[in-house]
């Protein structure tokens, strides 16, 4: 039972036969419960993305990734199991951060990134629906550095933005970026 595992021993080892084994975040509780309703008990442990990479080998977008779950039971015997992991890498390749201040916007916000050589500068924002509802900048050049781009909470018609989830994605000649904000008014 799900119930009987000592959730600190809980460990993913990867499938390709490398010596990878990763651990949850341990500032992250563990989840049980029935996320997909079908009346079977749901394991949810939380992972750091550069931690998935290792294991995984650098996956990147989304796919599928098979790995082993190994733990402890409440008696000290290890179980383990192979599992499926439904791969979707989101946020900044490596070498590439980006990211919202303040988030929630209310309703503003500025875009933070680093270019690490100078060069157009690409920013969309989008929906929950993933429908383009503002154009930030296209092709705009930036130097090289600390660059950022406002957000001042209207669509590309002017109107305000609803409260809620939004997408964002920058693309850099240093790759692309990609992360969550939230309207809060």
């Amino acid at each position: 039972e799900i119930g009987d595992l000592d959730f600190d021993s809980i460990r993913l080892i990867a499938a390709n036969g490398s010596d990878v084994a990763i651990e949850p975040v341990s500032r992250k509780r563990v989840v049980i419960g029935d996320s997909d309703r079908n009346g079977v008990a749901d394991l949810g442990a939380c992972f750091t993305r550069e931690d998935l990479r290792r294991l995984l080998g650098g996956a990147r977008g989304r796919g599928q990734g098979l790995a082993t779950l190994e733990a402890r039971v409440q008696s000290g015997r290890r179980v383990a199991g192979a599992v499926e992991l439904n791969v979707i890498v989101t946020g900044p390749p490596e070498g590439q951060a980006s990211s919202v201040a303040p988030n929630p916007m209310n309703p503003e916000g500025t875009l933070s990134f680093t270019l690490r050589a100078p060069g157009p500068v690409d920013a969309s924002l989008y929906d929950a629906a993933g429908r383009l509802v503002r154009r930030l900048a296209s092709a705009r050049p930036m130097p090289a550095g600390r660059g950022a781009i406002r957000i001042d909470g209207r669509d590309d018609r002017g109107r305000a933005l609803a409260s809620g989830i939004y997408f964002y994605r920058l693309r850099t000649t240093d790759g692309e970026s990609r992360g969550r904000v939230v309207v809060a008014k």
